[in-house]
């Protein structure tokens, strides 16, 4: 069949959304070779694919090591351009050689990983953009107002495409570019029509939905409370905005004088673990480094979250109901839209965490039933067998009309 590169970005949950994608074209007989940094190796190869390690360079480790700001946006947003833009001038001149021997038939290449696209493009190869995120674009933003932070920015945090440019041919000029990958032609989405927020602005023929994310796993058919006074709560802010200590222990304060079981992973940041460690007197609460997030989901009742879109749609697929509290990006999109739909409950940012926990809690339990109902729904659209061919085919049809085209 054809040969696939799939290139990803510094993130792990980006990583981890394309795994279902990954694997059907694995079994429709495609081969795929997947380029990212090291730390991912078992992952990928995990995967049953080609792994191909990104080459060591300062840029992209500045981009696995520097924690994203939580509170200054502008800095953030820097951040993320300057940070894509100089990987991408460091990484483009030392893969695309690659690409060329192993004669690429398509690339896949994640949003951030603007180096994919720029490849692509230099090599007249079909790409599509891959977009794990809850999405936007120019239609959302003129049509609702969300996302229209991204725009009328500093000119100096979108210069860094024009540098790139200066380089490169890209398509590329704008945050919300780079955000929404809107430039592109074809934009892979890891979710449904019915999930997705304000899915009307996303035509059809541009946007490839694919929605199955656990194939062949055994899901639960229901998900019934283990105690109405004592519920069990996971809490998890993930491994990109995990490193706000205050922030945890609003959550703990919040617990005080209740009788739920709590279980809270700081996401692998070793000084927050430590200092809840000593801050923490509750017998109910379990502070831990790091856990297994889907085997602790089987066995939860509430998921407390940031509401990053891979924790999201692992708790929908476990049919956990959410309290989430948002922090950066498409968060605020994806908590509304999981509220709309009567997935989730969200925290109001103008008033005290300790003081709102509780009373969502009980709100939960209360409507137990709902809330489940509710969570089915969501998980049916997103085991859409049929959406997934659909999806596939459009895939393969970006293959097969470039195969075409060489022929004549």
């Amino acid at each position: 069949m054809s040969k696939i590169a799939f290139f990803a970005p510094v993130y792990r949950g980006h990583i981890v959304a394309t795994e279902s994608l990954v694997e059907a074209l694995n079994k429709r007989g495609h081969e795929v070779i997947y380029y990212a940094p090291l730390q991912y190796q078992e992952l990928i190869q995990n995967m049953n694919v080609e792994y191909k390690q990104y080459p060591n360079i300062p840029s992209l480790e500045y981009l696995m090591v520097t924690k994203l700001p939580p509170t200054d946006l502008h800095a953030r947003l820097l951040r993320l351009t300057e940070g894509a833009v100089n990987a991408a001038k460091d990484l483009i001149p030392l893969i695309i050689e690659d690409c060329t021997k192993e004669s690429v038939d398509l690339i896949i290449y994640d949003n951030m990983a603007i180096w994919g696209h720029v490849i692509a493009k230099k090599l007249s190869i079909p790409s599509i953009c891959s977009t794990t995120v809850m999405a936007i674009n120019n239609e959302t933003i003129i049509n609702t107002g969300e996302g229209a932070v991204y725009t009328n920015l500093p000119e100096f945090i979108e210069e860094p495409f024009h540098r790139l440019q200066e380089l490169y041919p890209s398509d590329i000029s704008t945050l919300v570019d780079l955000i929404s990958g809107q430039y592109s032609s074809d934009i892979i989405l890891y979710t449904s029509c019915y999930l997705q927020r304000h899915s009307q602005y996303f035509n059809k023929n541009k946007y490839i939905f694919f929605p199955a994310r656990y194939l062949g796993e055994e899901l639960p058919a229901n998900n019934s409370i283990s105690d109405l006074k004592q519920p069990t709560i996971y809490v998890s802010f993930g491994t990109l905005y995990n490193h706000d200590l205050d922030r945890f222990i609003k959550i703990l304060n919040a617990f005080e004088g209740t009788e739920y079981k709590v279980t809270l992973s700081t996401g692998g940041e070793e000084e927050v673990y430590n200092s809840l460690l000593k801050y923490n007197t509750n017998p109910n609460i379990s502070i831990n480094l790091m856990l297994n997030q889907t085997t602790i989901l089987k066995n939860t009742d509430i998921f407390i979250t940031h509401g990053g879109f891979n924790s999201v749609q692992e708790s929908i697929y476990h049919l956990v109901p959410m309290i989430v509290m948002p922090i950066a990006g498409d968060q605020n999109f994806i908590a509304k839209r999981l509220v709309e739909l009567n997935a989730a409950k969200t925290v109001d940012s103008n008033l005290p965490i300790e003081q709102q926990i509780s009373g969502l809690v009980n709100d939960i339990v209360k409507d137990w039933d709902d809330h489940q109902a509710s969570l089915l729904a969501i998980r049916d659209s997103l085991s859409d067998v049929q959406n997934m061919e659909e999806a596939l085919l459009r895939i393969e049809e970006k293959i097969y009309n470039n195969s075409y085209k060489d022929e004549l």
